[in-house]
């Protein structure tokens, strides 16, 4: 089974208009809750990104509060939903990621975390596929042998062809 991995710059995704909503509303339709992982960190830009969208005008407040509203009922209340917490060892492992790929530092505990949860995940047969825009993270990721689907590049095939139910 694949379990999906989602950044900010993904997940924002379903909840503003852009390119790549489509892919990523069809990844929501196929990956159960229970195989969502998120970092809890990333929760916080994906609120960052909608305040940053009212604030520019480019999201009504109707808008603004109805996406809210559907972040925090798909994610953040979800318990089947992982939201995935970086701690001091976390974070120390993570910083080599920085230097190795001129990411930024949740870029680079994204990318830990996945790779810890994908190596706790195979002994079962089970896999990680990263969702993420980020082309820096991206391309971390499959320098480190993570598989990955951008939403913006990507058609929604690619992301079955990954994807193992």
């Amino acid at each position: 089974m694949t379990h999906v991995y989602f950044d900010a710059s993904a997940i924002s995704k379903r909840y503003v208009r852009e390119r790549g909503t489509i892919e990523v509303n069809h990844v929501f339709g196929r990956t159960p809750p229970d195989r969502m992982h998120l970092l809890i960190v990333g929760a916080g830009e994906v609120v960052s990104v909608l305040v940053r969208r009212r604030n520019g005008g480019l999201l009504p407040p109707a808008a603004y509060a109805a996406a809210l509203t559907r972040f925090r009922a798909e994610i953040m209340n979800d318990p089947a939903v992982d939201k995935v917490a970086a701690d001091v060892t976390t974070v120390r492992a993570s910083l080599a990621f920085i230097e190795r790929y001129s990411i930024n530092a949740t870029d680079a505990l994204i990318l830990r975390t996945a790779l810890d949860l994908n190596a706790r995940l195979a002994p079962a047969g089970d896999d990680v596929l990263l969702v993420a825009s980020d082309r820096q993270l991206l391309s971390a990721a499959r320098a480190e042998g993570l598989p990955a689907f951008d939403p913006e590049r990507q058609p929604a095939a690619d992301f079955d062809a990954a994807f193992t139910a």
